[in-house]
C-alpha cells in the first residue's frame, strides 16, 4: 500500500512538471496504456493520480487490528465521513464472528458483528460513530440564565477533533459583541475548555461559531457551561465569586496553566479595571495580565 502511495506522488510529481513526450516514454516503461489515451488531456491524468492517491491515504489511514488469523483494516469516521484520528479500535472472535469496538474521545463507542464464514483473512470495514449527547448551561457573567438563546450543533467546518456548535445569541441582549467575552466550561473542574470562537450576523442573532476539544470530553453524555459577558454591572459578590474560582484553579495538583489563563483572560476582560484594582489580593494569574497591560500601556505612551 505504501509502494502504491508513494507511486502516486511520483507520478503526479511528473506529470506537473515534465514535458508531454517524457510521459510517453515514462507510461512505456511501466506499461501504463491509459496515459496513451490521455495524453492530449493532462488534467484527467492529474485527476485520476489525485483519486488514486486519496483512495490510498485513506487506506494508510485505516487501523489494521490482529484477531488470531485474521487482520482487519478498520476505518472509525464520524457523522461527516471525516476520519477520526485518536480513535481505539479492539477485536474479540467468538463462534465465527468477529466483535469490532471503536471508541474515541467525545463520540459515542460502537461495536459490530463481522461474520467469519468466507472471510479471507484480511478485510476492510469502516465504522460511525455518532456525537456523545451534550446539553448546555449558558448564563451571563453575573450568573443569571439566559433563556432567549438557541444552540445547535454541527460537525460542517470542524477537524473530527473538536465538538463544534453554534449559539444564537440576539443581537438587542448584547450591545457590544466580542470573542473574548465569551467562554465554556466543563462540568467536572469547571476550568475553560474553549478552542475557538467567532462570530458573525444572522439577521436577528449573532452567530457565535463555537468548538471544544472532544479530548476533554469524558463521558458520553456531556454537559457544558456556557457564560456571556453582556456588560451587566458587576457586583462585588460577582467579582469574589470569579476571583475565588480563579484562585481555587491555582491550588489544583494537577495544575493546567493553558485553562487557567484562560479563565484569569475571561476575568480581565468582563470586569472593569477599576474594579480588579481594588481587589486587595489578586490571584497570581490575573496579577500577571494586569501587569502586562500596564507595562504594554507604558510603552506605547514612551512612543
Amino acid at each position: 500500500m505504501i509502494f502504491f502511495l508513494l507511486l502516486s506522488y511520483y507520478l503526479l510529481y511528473l506529470l506537473i512538471f515534465i514535458r508531454g513526450q517524457d510521459i510517453i516514454r515514462i507510461s512505456t516503461f511501466f506499461r501504463i496504456k491509459i496515459f496513451h489515451n490521455f495524453i492530449g488531456s493532462r488534467f484527467a491524468v492529474i485527476a485520476a493520480l489525485l483519486t488514486i492517491f486519496s483512495m490510498n491515504l485513506s487506506a494508510v489511514s485505516a487501523t489494521p487490528v490482529n484477531a488470531g488469523p485474521y487482520c482487519f483494516d478498520i476505518t472509525v469516521r464520524n457523522s461527516i465521513m471525516l476520519i477520526i484520528p485518536d480513535a481505539k479500535v479492539s477485536c474479540t472472535i467468538q463462534n465465527q464472528t468477529a466483535t469490532i469496538k471503536a471508541l474515541a474521545p467525545g463520540y459515542k463507542s460502537k461495536s459490530v458483528n463481522i461474520s467469519l464464514y468466507g472471510i479471507n483473512s484480511l478485510s476492510a470495514h469502516e465504522i460511525i460513530l455518532e456525537d456523545v449527547s451534550a446539553s448546555w448551561i449558558i448564563q451571563d457573567f453575573v450568573g443569571r440564565k439566559l433563556h432567549s438563546v438557541v444552540v445547535t450543533t454541527s460537525q460542517d467546518g470542524f477537524k473530527a477533533d473538536e465538538y463544534g456548535f453554534h449559539v444564537h445569541f440576539p443581537k438587542l441582549n448584547w450591545p457590544r459583541p466580542q470573542t473574548q467575552g465569551i467562554e465554556v466550561f466543563d462540568s467536572t473542574e469547571n476550568l475553560p475548555i474553549k478552542q475557538s470562537c467567532s462570530i458573525s450576523e444572522l439577521d436577528e442573532y449573532y452567530d457565535i461559531r463555537l468548538s471544544v476539544p472532544r479530548a476533554e470530553i469524558i463521558s458520553e453524555s456531556a454537559c457544558f457551561t456556557i457564560v456571556i459577558d453582556t456588560f451587566e454591572n458587576v457586583q462585588e459578590k460577582n467579582i469574589n465569586k470569579w476571583v475565588n474560582i480563579l484562585i481555587a484553579a491555582e491550588l489544583m495538583v494537577d495544575w493546567r496553566l493553558a485553562a487557567v489563563t484562560a479563565l484569569a483572560r475571561f476575568i480581565y476582560y468582563a470586569i472593569p479595571k477599576e474594579k480588579l484594582q481594588a481587589i486587595q489580593v489578586l490571584p497570581k494569574s490575573l496579577k500577571a495580565l494586569m501587569d502586562e497591560n500596564v507595562k504594554f500601556n507604558t510603552l506605547h505612551e514612551t512612543y
